[in-house]
């Protein structure tokens, strides 16, 4: 076979003509030498003080969301039930937007 195609049989009497509309269009992604050069150099200089401000404010976000599931689970009977939506949250960031200020 090869470059994993099928062989299909085709009769001489049906022959059956490629429409160029319908074949699919090959888009070729950007290398990462590409991407790097359109991206600003101000982009690639790592300040320790702004990515410890990232992690200080995770680590902040995970605990307050870990009080209150924590709390929810404590008070309620069935505060298992609400693990789905502390799992978004976790998974979502949802205190992201105060990353900006």
């Amino acid at each position: 076979m090869g470059k994993g195609g099928h062989n299909t049989l085709i009769d001489g009497n049906n022959e059956q003509e490629l429409d160029s509309t319908t074949l699919p269009t090959h888009h070729r992604l950007p290398t990462l030498s590409e991407i790097k050069v359109k991206i600003p150099a101000h982009c690639f200089r790592p300040t320790v003080r702004q990515s410890m401000t990232y992690v200080i404010k995770d680590i902040i976000y995970v605990a307050l969301t870990f009080f209150f599931m924590y709390q929810i689970e404590k008070f309620f009977k069935y505060g298992f039930l609400f693990f789905p939506i502390y799992w978004y949250i976790q998974g979502l960031k949802i205190f992201s937007f105060l990353n900006n200020l």
